[in-house]
């Protein structure tokens, strides 16, 4: 009795399902021995079919959880992709938007520039012919002053030229913007 008990102990105790109990004898202790060892040898195949089902389980969760991250990396990349496609859609509305006034401008700074050349050479013959205008010349004098003609005729040219130079600039950016 001692023996089934201490094999006892020791299996619930320490998990050791090798023990057995040597059994000699036919009474009551004897089919005690003999339900305890038939009992251990089945703990120790349910513990063994519960540890392979387990490692089983582990290897399935962790390919559950590769096949679960696959569609989700897919996801992620497809919203990232329809988000870099819609900026550049914006991106190329605006260069397009942009684009439109710009080649304006920048295509009639020549001709603005030809119409300034012109008024300038008109207020060149005025200029000239000032003194003949007779007493109403200083009004004229006045006003030439009062602009500061002089400072305009040098400064037009230069201003028409930055002009361009910015509105080629803008072109540039948003051809790069396209």
């Amino acid at each position: 009795l001692e023996k089934v008990t201490h094999a006892a102990q020791q299996v619930t105790q320490k998990a050791d399902y090798d023990v057995r109990i040597a059994v000699s004898r036919n009474d009551q202790i004897g089919v005690l021995a003999t339900a305890l060892n038939n009992l251990i040898e089945r703990v120790a195949e349910r513990t063994q079919s519960l540890e392979q089902a387990a490692q089983v389980s582990a290897v399935q969760n962790q390919e559950l959880e590769e096949t679960l991250a696959t569609p989700r990396r897919t996801q992620l990349s497809l919203v990232q992709s329809e988000k870099m496609s819609s900026l550049g859609q914006l991106v190329a509305g605006i260069a397009h938007e942009i684009n439109n006034p710009v080649n304006f401008i920048h295509g009639n700074i020549k001709h603005i520039g030809s119409y300034v050349n012109e008024l300038l050479s008109l207020i060149e013959v005025y200029q000239q012919q000032a003194p003949q205008l007779g007493t109403n010349s200083h009004i004229l004098e006045e006003k030439l002053e009062a602009i500061d003609l002089e400072f305009m005729v040098k400064d037009l040219p230069k201003l028409l030229s930055s002009m361009r130079m910015g509105t080629e600039r803008i072109r540039n950016i948003v051809l790069s913007l396209r």
